[in-house]
């Protein structure tokens, strides 16, 4: 199971997208210095049962769906994930893990791809010392396998 604290429409966390960000709890990176800390313990509402609500709710106003963590379940992960694409929504899901092998099975069913855990001495995607990168996926045809990986992290950073 899946759970998640609150939700809210963004225009920042998903480049050239309006996205319903869900914060995701469970979180298993306990990254030094997170800045939200509530999001490691096992709370919230069922997000696979609320999933449908939200859909129908925020649908006409959002164009994408952005996960803001992954939860301790990787199977209610791609249930989510796939619901939300059978509902026509672009899917995003931030992790702190640092390799895409780290959520393999999600990988399918994403459009964007956010790797790193949080250091603060490092910063957010919108700073050149991060160690996070944001990713859009997209699938050659000719090689339906597995996606083309292209770094969008510098549509973060602000225009010199």
């Amino acid at each position: 199971m899946i759970r998640f604290l609150n939700t809210a429409l963004t225009f920042q966390e998903v480049p050239d997208e309006v996205s319903l960000c869900v914060n995701v709890t469970n979180c298993p990176h306990r990254c030094p210095g997170c800045h939200s800390p509530e999001l490691r313990e096992d709370a919230g509402r069922d997000l696979e049962l609320s999933l449908p609500v939200l859909l129908q709710k925020f649908g006409s106003d959002m164009t994408c769906v952005c996960l803001m963590g992954e939860g301790n379940d990787i199977d209610a992960l791609v249930r989510c994930l796939s619901v939300i694409r059978a509902h026509g929504f672009k899917t995003c899901l931030y992790t702190g893990c640092d390799k895409p092998s780290d959520v393999l099975q999600a990988i399918p069913y994403l459009d964007y791809l956010k790797l790193g855990r949080w250091d603060h001495e490092l910063g957010g995607l919108d700073r050149s010392t991060t160690n996070q990168r944001m990713y859009r996926l997209t699938v050659d045809p000719s090689n339906p396998g597995y996606p083309d990986f292209h770094d969008i992290t510098w549509k973060f950073r602000p225009a010199d």
